[in-house]
């Protein structure tokens, strides 16, 4: 179980792009970024990937290379 003074969030605030996400959200309210960076970590630690690595999976899953689309 972790420990409740010990955030495991800012894991992902080391990622630039995801900082800058974070930050632009913040910018509206700083809770509602809060909310959304716990939700973008869940899927990531059930997955066990990073922010990256599942934008990386979508668009191989969602833009697959002409060279398999061979029939």
């Amino acid at each position: 179980m972790p420990k409740k003074d010990v955030s495991k969030y800012p894991v992902y605030l080391k990622d630039q792009q995801v900082r800058c996400w974070f930050k632009n959200v913040a910018r509206g309210s700083h809770l509602t970024a809060e909310i959304t960076l716990r939700r973008l970590s869940k899927p990531c630690e059930l997955l066990n990937t990073t922010p990256k690595g599942m934008v990386e999976k979508a668009e191989a899953m969602a833009f697959p290379s002409k060279s398999s689309n061979k029939v």
